[in-house]
């Protein structure tokens, strides 16, 4: 396509946006840049990465247009069905905001002590903390209304460049539910 530089690829990203669908996800040129891509069905947000340090997660924004925009329609979701906050819902979509926040704190946490690929793995299997907070939310109820509990299915890790590219995953057998960390 010619386009080499993580900018002009986003730009073309951001130009038809409204012709891709959602999803977060990193983007990485051949120069080893990196940007995480946090995208609605028309929206999106771009954070560019610093120090090579990058990392995403599902059902929460971090740029803040695209936090405040989720925030927005959280609430018109909530509204049009007459709930209250303290829904299954809403408890679910604030546990993804705080994880995001733990995913970041502990990726820049690894960058600083330089990532590696085990690093990354004690990453994924977080739970080290209560839930909704950790990074894997193995048999955890996010409401007390709600009939099952969330099982992380599949987890990896991927070391993208350098000599020891890899990757682990660990994937549960959802018919013998144990959590997968462990």
């Amino acid at each position: 396509s010619g386009l080499r530089a993580l900018p002009d690829y986003l730009e073309v990203l951001e130009r038809y946006r409204d012709l891709w669908g959602p999803g977060n996800r990193i983007y990485v040129d051949p120069g080893m840049n990196f940007a995480a891509v946090e995208k609605s069905n028309r929206r999106m947000g771009v954070r560019y990465a610093s120090d090579g340090c990058c990392a995403i997660t599902a059902c929460a924004y971090l740029t803040p247009e695209m936090a405040a925009f989720k925030k927005e329609r959280d609430a018109a979701s909530l509204e049009a069905r007459g709930w209250t906050r303290d829904c299954p819902d809403m408890a679910y979509w604030e546990g993804c905001e705080r994880r995001y926040h733990r995913l970041m704190q502990l990726v820049e946490e690894e960058n600083r002590r330089g990532a590696t690929l085990l690093g990354a793995a004690h990453i994924a299997l977080d739970h080290a903390v209560p839930f909704p907070d950790r990074i894997c939310v193995a048999g955890e109820k996010g409401h007390p209304d709600e009939q099952l509990q969330n099982w992380t299915l599949q987890t990896f890790v991927t070391c993208v460049a350098g000599p020891n590219r890899r990757m682990l995953c660990w994937l549960m057998d959802p018919t013998q539910p144990i959590p997968i960390y462990k």
